[in-house]
């Protein structure tokens, strides 16, 4: 899957978390995922219920023998799974709910895998985007939770899926990457020992 962000990005949105981390003792991570799964039972799930059906139709319809039946059967199986295997039609079949649960779980994955959990202050932010599943999420850790409020984090999502369905990825996260600064820095600005413990760049895979 082609990337999302241009090396350009990658080095605009690297100054902005530098800058943003400098205001706060919080750390905030940004992770780009090309998919959160790569969805291929979807194919062959609804290739197989067409077969399934089809075989009803043409029983009333034609005077086909059964080994007759059963080649076309197989044929639109192999037809259909190879057709809705195409990415982004693939995608596209993953029931909505099912992709945000997996993109969601992505997420929680991320943070662990991360660090996030793992910082002195516990403040640590991660900011998430699944792009198959067309999900984003901000994850922050319990510091960084309590001295938030809820309303930040969802407006950080707003502005951010805005910007990603207008195709400005680049600048989706910046905003995102700005709004959840200003808020950090408000309740929990930088002290005198303001330690950069992870990654200051878009993790982008």
């Amino acid at each position: 899957m082609r990337a999302l962000l241009t090396p350009g990005d990658h080095a605009r949105l690297a100054d902005a978390i530098k800058a943003a981390e400098a205001r706060t003792d919080a750390e905030i991570v940004c992770v780009v995922a090309g998919q959160a799964s790569d969805w291929r039972f979807v194919p062959v799930l609804y290739a197989a219920t067409l077969a399934l059906v089809a075989p009803w139709g043409l029983l009333a319809a034609t005077r086909w023998d059964t080994a007759t039946l059963l080649l076309v059967q197989l044929n639109l199986f192999a037809i259909a799974t190879l057709v809705l295997s195409w990415p982004p039609l693939r995608f596209r079949l993953a029931p909505r709910a099912a992709a945000r649960r997996r993109a969601h779980q992505a997420a929680s994955e991320q943070f662990l895998v991360r660090g996030i959990g793992r910082t002195e202050a516990r403040a640590g932010v991660l900011i998430f985007v699944a792009v198959a599943e067309r999900y984003a999420c901000v994850i922050p850790d319990s510091a960084a939770q309590a001295a938030v409020p809820q309303e930040t984090w969802r407006k950080a999502i707003e502005a951010l899926t805005d910007d990603l369905h207008a195709g400005r990825p680049a600048d989706g996260l910046e905003k995102a990457i700005g709004m959840c600064a200003d808020a950090l820095a408000a309740h929990r600005p930088a002290g005198a020992r303001n330690r950069n413990e992870l990654a200051d760049r878009v993790i982008e895979y």
